[in-house]
């Protein structure tokens, strides 16, 4: 007789009854809504789940206790837990071949970068790629076909469990945290099914091969190329040249008024007057009227001075130097950029509009 058999089998059926009703309620919206209103999809859906909690908190337990095979009826269970998730997995795969995943509207990518918000700028990323859009939806198909075979099962969860994990991430942290519940249940899921192989996994994992092996004869140098791993990149991180961050300066500026020469020139008047200026971590940016009229490039800034010096790298036919001194921004944003870019004489008044941060 299996000890404790309702704790054995409560955590199969629950995670089974829950995948199963959220399934309900998405494929109902999803494919049926002309025939179902959602109103009604939605109460179908939580009546069929207090239905499972019901039938979990009062038939299942002597059900199970007064079944003839209690082995066979958890294996049920565990089963039609598999099949649900294998189900699903393949279901979300599908539908990214037929195009019904990461569509962006035409128009949206139209809009300026920072008034995207984070599922669109995440549904726009997976969606460029119409390759890697199929890649995924394949590996969701094949690890779905594999779970829900039993001699391949193990495999199937390993091939799920980090794309549902890399799924779970972006939609805590793009989506919020209502749209990751749903996936975090069936890693839950997916998670069951690796503990209950904890015997094969024990033996995959922590037994001796059979491979050949390198021993060191000093066990202080095999230690040290061990320890190597993790103190390299740190060496590495000590080396590099860090993107400079100055806060008094850094962000997006508008031009208020521009004088080139000595002379006041109206903002904006012609195509290739100026009308902002970007200080970022590592590039500065002219922006003439137009997104695609722009002089890019790199920047020295003296603190002690606020000297700054700048060198375009595009278009690459840009050769003057900017060198100009620059007021940080007051409470208000205003700051002015006096110096020569070339030959010419340039006063800009500019107001910062963003500080550089979403």
């Amino acid at each position: 007789m299996i000890t404790k058999p309702f704790s054995k089998i409560a955590l199969p059926y629950f995670l089974t009854g829950l995948i199963s009703a959220i399934m309900l309620q998405r494929i109902g919206l999803r494919y049926f809504y002309p025939l179902i209103p959602p109103p009604i999809m939605n109460n179908i859906s939580i009546v069929f789940f207090i239905g499972v909690l019901l039938d979990m908190l009062f038939l299942l337990p002597k059900n199970f206790k007064n079944h003839p095979d209690p082995y066979s009826m958890l294996a049920f269970w565990q089963d039609a837990l598999r099949y649900l998730i294998a189900l699903d997995m393949c279901i979300f795969g599908v539908c990214k071949f037929f195009g019904l995943q990461f569509n962006t509207p035409l128009a949206l990518l139209d809009n300026p970068f920072n008034t995207i918000s984070d599922s669109e700028l995440m549904w726009a990323f997976f969606g460029h790629s119409r390759i890697y859009t199929l890649l995924i939806g394949g590996i969701e198909i094949a690890g779905g076909l594999l779970v829900i075979f039993r001699k391949t099962r193990l495999l199937g969860v390993f091939v799920l469990l980090p794309v549902t994990l890399n799924i779970f991430f972006l939609d805590v942290f793009y989506n919020g945290i209502v749209t990751s519940v749903y996936i975090g249940i069936e890693i839950a899921g997916l998670v069951y099914l690796l503990w209950i192989e904890y015997p094969r996994l024990v033996k995959i994992f922590f037994t001796d091969d059979d491979l050949k092996r390198y021993f060191f004869k000093s066990k202080v140098i095999r230690n040290l190329v061990k320890l190597s791993v993790i103190v390299i990149p740190f060496i590495l991180m000590a080396i590099v040249e860090y993107p400079q961050y100055y806060p008094e300066i850094n962000g997006k500026y508008v031009v208020k008024q521009l004088k080139v020469n000595g002379k006041d020139i109206a903002v904006p008047s012609v195509d290739s007057v100026l009308t902002k200026v970007y200080i970022d971590k590592n590039d500065i940016v002219l922006e003439y009227n137009k997104p695609w009229k722009r002089l890019i490039g790199n920047y020295k800034y003296n603190e002690d001075n606020r000297q700054l010096t700048a060198t375009w790298r595009f278009p690459q036919s840009a050769r003057d130097t900017l060198k100009a001194q620059i007021t940080p921004a007051t409470v208000g944003g205003k700051a002015t950029l006096t110096g020569k870019m070339g030959k010419e004489s340039l006063n800009i008044e500019i107001e910062r509009i963003n500080n550089g941060t979403r």
